[in-house]
């Protein structure tokens, strides 16, 4: 883009001006929507997979609370049945 600039303002012609234009600016720009796709897609793929990471903890703190409320209603009803209540 910096180089279609600098052919652009070297002259005043209009259509020397347009093919300038063409081959720096919008060349330029479209280098810049491509990489601004290839950062949001990798943005996208990392959020997924902290997502994925935050997810499998849930899951194994889910899985470790259920075996500790096992082991409580276990121990519970133990005392219950040899209180005779």
């Amino acid at each position: 883009m910096i180089l279609g600039w600098y052919g652009l303002s070297g002259t005043n012609r209009t259509a020397e001006q347009l093919s300038y234009f063409l081959s720096g600016g919008v060349g330029g720009a479209a280098l810049l929507a491509c990489g601004l796709a290839l950062l949001i897609s990798y943005e996208h793929v990392a959020d997924r997979e902290s997502m994925a990471r935050l997810v499998e903890r849930l899951d194994r703190l889910e899985f470790g609370l259920a075996s500790e409320f096992d082991a409580l209603r276990a121990d519970l009803n133990g005392r219950r049945h040899s209180t005779g209540v």
